[in-house]
């Protein structure tokens, strides 16, 4: 994870992220650079490699608000599928997501209008936030790994509505509660929900300090500690370090690798194994998945 920049859009108000997705040729990025700082100040430029999968669930991020036009679990989103493969139009290649800062709203559509007059392709190919929040949630997936890879390989009709309520609870008990979010982080089975390896019966994971068990522990939530011998790291380096974690509607959880190694070191039969492989998996189709976006068969 990019700790710095995401923790500068943490406190930046007039922040925006520009995306430029595969359909705009990067033969063009230094003249939309200059265009972009006509209007705004540019901080940090990243290349993201995105799946078909993962740019619809980044759309359904930034366009969830949009009405009926992006579809649903039952079509398959399918108005965000075919803005997907037009911001593609079969190129190969990274999307280049730009941090900038400008005074007001109204630049942004300035800019965006005149980068897709340069473009010539329609609104597809060119994005700019609308929000904070809505920046902040998409640097934590382009800008960590763990993230990543988990947005890239999860199928977008995914429907983790039970789960998410799970997660907003949690969240809800702490903000009452007065406990900062950054003490926990979800752990055991929790991060396979997320990623749809498999559901999780129950919410296990790990806090700094014992104030978050008397808040949490129930029938659904449940410290770890037990566990933490299995882990690689210790409790405080697997809350602390944005390397072993991503973040999910806005709650750390632990990186699908972090706990596949907890799987093998625990080894109990066969639901570890089962895991463990169910995790190695979904970890390739996922890479597999962002090297093959071009291709229109793939979603």
């Amino acid at each position: 994870m990019n700790k710095d920049i995401i923790a500068f859009i943490e406190k930046t108000q007039d922040i925006y992220l520009l995306h430029l997705y595969p359909a705009i040729k990067p033969e063009l990025d230094e003249q939309i650079e200059g265009i972009i700082r006509k209007y705004a100040n540019i901080h940090f430029k990243e290349n993201v490699q995105l799946s078909r999968r993962g740019l619809v669930n980044c759309k359904k991020i930034s366009y969830s608000k949009q009405g009926d036009w992006i579809g649903g679990f039952k079509d398959g989103f399918f108005g965000l599928r075919k803005h997907a493969k037009k911001s593609i139009r079969g190129r190969r290649g990274p999307t280049r997501v730009y941090v900038i800062t400008a005074d007001n709203i109204s630049k942004m559509v300035a800019l965006k209008a005149e980068i897709r007059e340069l473009i010539g392709k329609g609104t597809w190919p060119c994005h700019i936030t609308d929000s904070q929040e809505e920046a902040l949630t998409l640097a934590r997936i382009y800008f960590n790994n763990n993230a990543l890879l988990v947005c890239n390989g999860r199928r977008h009709t995914y429907d983790s509505a039970s789960f998410d309520v799970r997660v907003d609870e949690l969240k809800q008990r702490l903000e009452n509660a007065g406990l900062p979010l950054d003490g926990i982080i979800g752990v055991g089975s929790t991060p396979l929900a997320i990623a749809d390896i498999r559901r999780a019966k129950d919410f296990d994971y790990l806090a700094i300090d014992e104030r978050y068990d008397a808040v949490l522990h129930d029938d659904i939530y449940s410290p770890h500690d037990s566990q933490l011998r299995r882990y690689p790291y210790s409790k405080k380096e697997l809350i602390e370090n944005c390397e072993h974690y991503f973040y999910y509607r806005g709650v750390k959880f632990i990186s699908l690798d972090i706990l596949a190694q907890m799987k093998r070191r625990r080894h109990e039969w066969p639901k570890d194994w089962r895991d463990y492989i169910k995790i190695k998996l979904f970890m390739l189709k996922s890479r597999l998945l962002a090297s093959a976006s071009a291709w229109k068969y793939i979603i």
